[in-house]
């Protein structure tokens, strides 16, 4: 088990968390499971600006460092609400979200930036998979990545969605 984001790239990263979204929930913990295999650097001709949505402050955290190391902007929000705002005030070419957090889910959010900005390819996290909620997903996001994933697989994810996507900076 990883404590720093640095020590996590090309893991497996796993999820126990509490089912309630609420403001006084337990604090949620994660774990990241090392693997033998480094990270190989995304391939593509420039970064991306992703916009990383997830209640939890040490997934953010490896997000961030991953998606970085590889060259591409990372802007973070802690809650949907948070992420919809940041959303409307930058050029994102891609949104990563959680499914569940508090005030506003994942889906709720995808809804709303579907809305604003149909182009923009979204990728769901989620640790559930249950029929009727990947049904729901599948409908308003462009990939689902279940919980848990391994961090080159999130890459490979994110390079699948994005094709010729990238914002000039």
């Amino acid at each position: 088990m990883c404590h720093k984001p640095q020590e996590c790239a090309g893991n497996t990263v796993n999820m126990n968390t509490s089912t309630s979204p609420s403001r006084n929930a337990a604090p949620r913990t994660c774990h990241f499971h090392h693997s033998r295999k480094a990270t190989p650097p995304l391939e593509g001709p420039q970064p991306l600006r992703i916009l990383v949505v997830d209640d939890e402050t040490s997934i953010r955290e490896v997000l961030r460092w991953s998606l970085e190391r590889e060259g591409h902007f990372v802007g973070e929000a802690a809650d949907g609400v948070t992420g919809l705002e940041r959303f409307r005030d930058g050029k994102w070419d891609i949104v990563l979200t959680d499914r569940a957090m508090p005030w506003m889910d994942g889906i709720a959010l995808a809804r709303e930036i579907r809305a604003i900005a149909p182009e923009i390819p979204i990728l769901l996290v989620t640790g559930s998979g249950a029929a009727h909620e990947m049904e729901i997903a599948t409908d308003v996001v462009d990939m689902v990545v279940m919980k848990p994933f391994r961090i080159a697989a999130l890459h490979e994810a994110i390079r699948q969605v994005t094709v010729g996507q990238a914002t000039r900076f």
